[in-house]
């Protein structure tokens, strides 16, 4: 069944459709096509967050990688569910979930209330050889987002970075020269 077609469907269909979608045929097409169906309604991104806590290990890292679009596409969708969030990502030691978590606070603004928490975790993740290279990479964007507001922490996210600039992937390499070259800037400032 099109996705188009549920629009106006019950909660039930619209996450049925969605399970359908994620177990039985993922690809980019599937998660821009779930991002689409999702948009910027509530009831279906809170289903996604749903998703995310079930057991079955699939549907979780699936629901993750979509919730992660459905935040870059449409921000605001994931201040509500903040708590829930923190709740699943501090349960779970699914990869693809806090990735997908790291993920998606590239694209948003973090509530006050949960900043240090994010500082927190993301100081972690980078600093963490055993966390997924991607987590880590993406919490350096976080990172470099919460600098302005928290240059207290710059000193030690920099010498994490140093650290870590010897032996790490490319991927890390590049965002932590990255978070340097802009501390440095904001330093000559």
């Amino acid at each position: 069944m099109p996705i188009e077609s549920l629009s106006s469907s019950s909660g039930i269909a619209d996450k049925l459709h969605i399970e359908q979608q994620l177990i039985t045929n993922m690809s980019k097409a599937t998660i821009t096509a779930l991002v689409n169906f999702v948009g910027s309604n509530e009831d279906r991104f809170a289903l996604l967050i749903e998703l995310m806590r079930q057991d079955e290990v699939k549907l979780k890292e699936r629901s993750a990688w979509v919730m992660s679009y459905c935040v870059e596409a449409f921000p605001f969708l994931i201040h509500p569910f903040w708590d829930q969030l923190f709740d699943i990502i501090e349960h779970t030691n699914n990869p693809g979930v806090l990735r997908n978590s790291v993920r998606a606070w590239q694209f948003c603004e973090i509530p006050e209330d949960f900043e240090g928490r994010v500082v927190d975790y993301c100081i972690t993740a980078i600093g963490n050889p055993q966390a997924p290279i991607a987590q880590r990479a993406y919490a350096i964007t976080v990172i470099e987002r919460l600098i302005p507001k928290y240059p207290e922490i710059a000193q030690e996210v920099q010498a994490i970075l140093l650290d870590l600039m010897e032996y790490s992937s490319a991927a890390i390499k590049s965002r932590g020269k990255q978070f340097l070259k802009q501390l440095n800037k904001k330093k000559r400032k």
